[in-house]
């Protein structure tokens, strides 16, 4: 008798090899194409958030006008702010301002009609001297025409100018009232506008 049995069985197992072959070769590893969500374009593929910007800024704004007190050029300038303070805290305002060869300030100020004279302590905390007159015209006239205090002027001089300060006044000269400022040790006198406070230099 023929065996004619073994050959469909070989058929069938050779068959079931092909198809698991071709079901093998489907299942492999995906591809990036192959993973749900992504598409291959990097524009859209990019994870993207809503959250803001954290990263710092730089302002550019102007923080202003400078303050009083930041004449950095002025080596005693805190004694100077503190003697005008101390003078000023009497009434007035103050209208000029000089180092004394003992150490002292003099300090003048305009109150009403009256001008003061005061004698402030050297580190320029405390009166040890008064003086009252009767103010001039051109002294209220002078102090009409400035828009910028006596501090102010000498700050302006100290942010381009180094030294101790010997003086500063508001004066009239050839009709023209401008703050006088000099320096201890130069011969200079820094003139400052008393509306803008520009600062010119002039030869004693």
């Amino acid at each position: 008798m023929k065996r004619t049995l073994k050959r469909p069985v070989l058929t069938i197992a050779a068959s079931a090899l092909g198809f698991g072959l071709v079901l093998s070769g489907c299942g492999g590893t995906d591809t990036p194409d192959d993973v749900e969500g992504q598409t291959g374009d990097p524009n859209v593929d990019a994870p993207t958030s809503d959250a803001p910007d954290q990263r710092p800024t730089t302002s550019t704004e102007d923080s202003g006008g400078e303050t009083e007190g930041s004449g950095q050029g002025i080596g005693n300038i805190d004694v100077v702010e503190s003697a005008i303070a101390t003078a000023e805290g009497e009434g007035g305002t103050a209208m000029s301002i000089d180092h004394d060869d003992n150490g002292t300030w003099e300090v003048t100020t305009l109150d009403g009609e009256t001008k003061f004279e005061y004698s402030v302590s050297a580190d320029g905390s405390s009166i040890e001297a008064t003086e009252g007159d009767s103010a001039d015209t051109e002294d209220t006239e002078e102090l009409g025409a400035a828009d910028i205090s006596l501090l102010e002027a000498i700050n302006a001089v100290g942010e381009a100018h180094q030294g101790d300060l010997d003086d500063a006044e508001l004066d009239t000269e050839n009709g023209e009232v401008r703050y006088e400022i000099s320096l201890q040790g130069e011969r200079m006198d820094y003139l400052v506008d008393p509306s803008t406070g520009e600062v010119t230099e002039d030869s004693r």
